[in-house]
């Protein structure tokens, strides 16, 4: 496994554990347990808007090897 798709895979296993952090403190806060489930969802909201871009923008960055 080469370093650049060590990065791909490790991106994606981070987006999808933001993407089940904030559909679950987001159920927890829409139950009533207001407090830091709130909080929690909206950074990981933020967190998701941030890093999705940031993916699809690696996927597309040519390798340092074939930049010649």
């Amino acid at each position: 496994m080469s370093l650049r798709q060590f990065h791909i895979f490790f991106i994606a296993m981070a987006l999808g554990l933001t993407g089940f952090l904030g559909v679950w403190s987001a159920r927890m806060a829409a139950a009533g347990l207001n407090g830091p489930y709130a909080a929690l969802a909206v950074s990981s909201l933020i967190g998701l808007a941030a890093g999705i871009p940031y993916f699809f923008w690696f996927l597309r960055k040519r390798p340092a090897d074939a930049r010649a």
